[in-house]
């Protein structure tokens, strides 16, 4: 008694079935995965721009 699941995705932001090969199931949710990704992405360059400084600043301090 095995049901066929015929093959899908899953939305990344909701978890709802979404057809094969779509990452999302909605514009809203699209939207909301886009603004993820620029967060994600500006606490990224955050992190890499105060380990920058860091490393400037015991450079510095101990010459």
């Amino acid at each position: 008694m095995e049901e066929s699941v015929p093959p899908h995705n899953h939305c990344r932001v909701c978890g709802k079935a979404v057809a094969e090969g779509a990452t999302t199931c909605s514009k809203a949710c699209a939207a909301k995965r886009a603004a993820t990704i620029r967060s994600n992405r500006m606490t990224y360059y955050v992190f890499i721009g105060l380990a920058v400084l860091l490393v400037v600043f015991f450079a510095l301090s101990f010459k």
